[in-house]
């Protein structure tokens, strides 16, 4: 009967201290999901993925050279597809390109550790203050039904960017699909990571 009584207390203290939470606006708050509207295909590089109704889209032409990373927020890189948006103050942009395995790797290790290297490259991924984003840890991911990896690297001032890198290897192709932000957040990882969820290879 004390068991009996000693739970019900227990349920009754967890339900109060869970509410109080909520009247204080603690509790961890859902990540929103964003619409996504619009279908883009690129038969350059042989995929299709679906994308927010307002985003900017452009095929780059021009060559993305072998010794580059692929970084959406730098207008002037070429060779690859981007899509721009402008977000509740936050500027965005989206990088998809491909390129033969011989350039970035055969394997995912060989291609996350030239990743890692353009990361760390001031001349390809910067912050406002000039420096190189710091890497975080990287983890698996699935796109288009390839296994991939998914890389981050933020800045450290509060104003400037965050980058979310997915690779994966398609056909003798490692795929790259950048999502660039400024000002940017860890939170980002997660709109990056709803655009991958649409990819479907069409070669």
């Amino acid at each position: 009967m004390k068991t009996k009584a000693l739970l019900i207390t227990l349920i009754v203290l967890t339900a109060l201290v869970l509410s109080g939470c909520k009247a204080l606006g603690l509790t961890t708050p859902e990540p929103v999901a964003v619409e996504l509207s619009e279908t883009f295909t690129s038969p350059r590089f042989g995929y299709s993925i679906s994308y927010p109704t307002g985003w900017i889209t452009e095929e780059r032409s021009g060559p993305w050279l072998d010794f580059q990373g692929l970084n959406p927020l730098f207008s002037r890189s070429s060779g690859y597809d981007r899509f721009t948006a402008y977000v509740n103050s936050v500027n965005i942009g989206f990088g998809v390109g491909a390129r033969d395995a011989s350039i970035d790797g055969a394997d995912l290790a060989a291609v996350e550790a030239k990743a890692t290297d353009l990361l760390d490259d001031g001349t390809v991924y910067l912050c406002a203050d000039l420096e190189p984003p710091t890497p975080g840890p990287s983890e698996p991911i699935t796109i288009g039904g390839e296994v991939g990896i998914l890389m981050s690297s933020s800045c450290t001032t509060a104003d400037s960017g965050y980058y979310a890198v997915a690779l994966t290897i398609h056909n003798g192709m490692v795929y790259w699909f950048v999502l660039g932000s400024t000002p940017g957040s860890a939170a980002d990882t997660g709109l990056l990571t709803q655009l991958l969820e649409t990819v479907e290879f069409t070669n």
